[in-house]
């Protein structure tokens, strides 16, 4: 579980900060979200919160795709380039590019090696360096 985002609505093109108080979640100016859709992912198991008219295609825990998939590096950059990655600014992760082999992907690290000592994947690419 990535601590720091528990309260936060992440969507594909805004991400913003919850505020929960009597049943009713609120955003950063104190307006009432109606469109928040509460997730839960089935490969990791951990919650998070997206737009039900702007929601994310990916774990931000894990970065497991469900239905989306990746020929090549290029294709998922260019996925990249549409998302949003503001909710990872102050938090002590980024997300990578990975190949296992079959697949391309994203995981979340703190860096590189970390990623690179399981030994997993074939490949593990920068993938926000011009993004935040």
């Amino acid at each position: 579980m990535i601590r720091g985002i528990e309260l936060t609505a992440i969507g594909r093109t805004q991400n913003f900060e919850l505020r929960y108080e009597g049943g009713q979640y609120f955003g950063p100016r104190g307006e009432a979200v109606d469109n928040l859709l509460d997730m839960s992912c089935y490969i990791c198991g951990n919650a998070f919160y997206t737009l039900e008219d702007d929601p994310i295609v990916f774990c931000p825990h894990c970065g497991n795709f469900e239905r989306t998939r990746f020929e090549n590096y290029e294709a998922l950059c260019t996925w990249s380039r549409d998302q949003n990655w503001s909710f990872v600014r102050g938090l002590s992760i980024q997300y990578f590019a990975v190949f296992d082999g079959e697949n391309w992907g994203i995981r979340p690290a703190q860096n590189k090696d970390d990623l690179l000592r399981t030994r997993r994947y074939q490949q593990v690419l920068d993938l926000m360096s011009e993004q935040l």
